[in-house]
């Protein structure tokens, strides 16, 4: 019997994302997963007949694993102190989303908040659903400063 077949690509506006079809005695499964920054959920189980997949003419990394959202956190969490830190970045529309660990603790900024804001891990994991993978930006290439960061709640979460 055949072997499994994995696809995974990452949208313009979303999460990365996998569809595998595995071999079964009636025909073959069709399951849809989506990453969350810590692993993969799966979406949706289907039975197919006749999968068929179109390939890109040029060569992609397909078994490339995305990365976990403590290895995301390391570049914000290490570089903090330094002179121009690295925050997470999600981009979204009108004003950006930042995230980043001043006191170590995690803070999160928009144009469309007062203040920064404490934010939890399993918040992070609801943005990365939301709007995908962050990037890790130096936080000069963003419209923010390090004092949007030191002003708002400090409560931690």
């Amino acid at each position: 019997m055949p072997e499994e077949l994995s696809i995974q690509w990452e949208p313009r506006d979303g999460p990365p994302r996998k569809l595998t079809f595995e071999p079964t005695e009636e025909g073959w499964h069709r399951r849809t997963e989506i990453w969350d920054g810590q692993e993969w959920h799966e979406q949706d189980v289907d039975v197919v007949t006749e999968p068929s997949v179109y390939a890109p003419d040029r060569a992609t990394k397909t078994e490339q694993t995305p990365p976990t959202l403590p290895s995301l956190l390391d570049g914000p969490h290490l570089t903090w102190g330094d002179d121009d830190p690295e925050v997470l970045v999600f981009d979204r529309l009108g004003s950006p989303i930042a995230i980043g660990t001043p006191a170590g603790i995690l803070r999160y900024y928009s144009h469309q908040l007062p203040t920064a804001q404490p934010i939890t891990k399993q918040e992070i994991r609801t943005l990365i659903r939301t709007f995908g993978l962050p990037t890790v930006t130096p936080l000069a290439q963003t419209p923010y400063t390090r004092e949007d960061f030191s002003r708002g709640d400090f409560d931690v979460c």
